[in-house]
């Protein structure tokens, strides 16, 4: 869970989230947040994602993910102060509805439909917003990638290895590696602000 020092930029040359046109929708990959307050603000906010993962086109304006790529599942980051709320939407069951004429429940969206969720709370997000990314996406379609150039090597400063230990009486130990991260393509994350 190594934190990004910055958010890369993607291949297209823009940030992670773009509110702009991108990707065939006029709102690039970020949707606007209806509330956090009521689950069922929660739910509509994260269906309207679902629609937007299924509304984003390739460069012939054609669907860009299949229908199972949304529906083989969506992990949701959000901040722990929406703790309660996120459980109530993960795990709500049926409700009387006094709102209804028939006095029938209310279906929990979230735990009835096709989409696979897995909801997972960061102290590190300090806001309302939601992080949604697609799971089980190939690796060129991934929006986050870690590129390594070369595997971390270490080298050890002991009695037998190193003549700076034997000078000064410090042992220590070096790593260095080569690698990065990078966002070929942003297709697969939203964000709900």
């Amino acid at each position: 869970n190594d934190l990004l020092p910055v958010v890369p930029s993607s291949a297209d040359g823009n940030a992670l989230y773009l509110t702009t046109t991108r990707y065939g929708s006029s709102s690039g990959n970020v949707v606007t947040q209806t509330g956090s307050t009521t689950t069922q603000a929660v739910i509509t906010d994260l269906y309207s994602s679902v629609r937007r993962f299924a509304e984003f086109q390739d460069q012939e304006s054609q669907p860009f993910f299949d229908v199972s790529a949304i529906k083989g599942g969506i992990t949701v980051f959000y901040g722990t102060s929406l703790t309660e709320i996120m459980e109530a939407v993960a795990v709500q069951t049926l409700t009387h509805s006094v709102v209804s004429t028939t006095g029938a429940a209310v279906t929990n969206l979230v735990m009835a439909g096709s989409v696979n969720w897995n909801f997972i709370p960061s102290q590190r997000i300090t806001n309302s917003r939601l992080y949604l990314f697609l799971r089980n996406l190939p690796s060129e379609l991934r929006p986050v990638v870690r590129q390594v150039r070369k595997g971390m090597t270490e080298a050890q400063g002991n009695w037998e290895t190193s003549d700076y230990t034997r000078d000064t009486g410090e042992t220590y130990f070096q790593f260095h590696s080569r690698e990065g991260w990078g966002s070929p393509n942003a297709r697969g994350t939203i964000r709900v602000s």
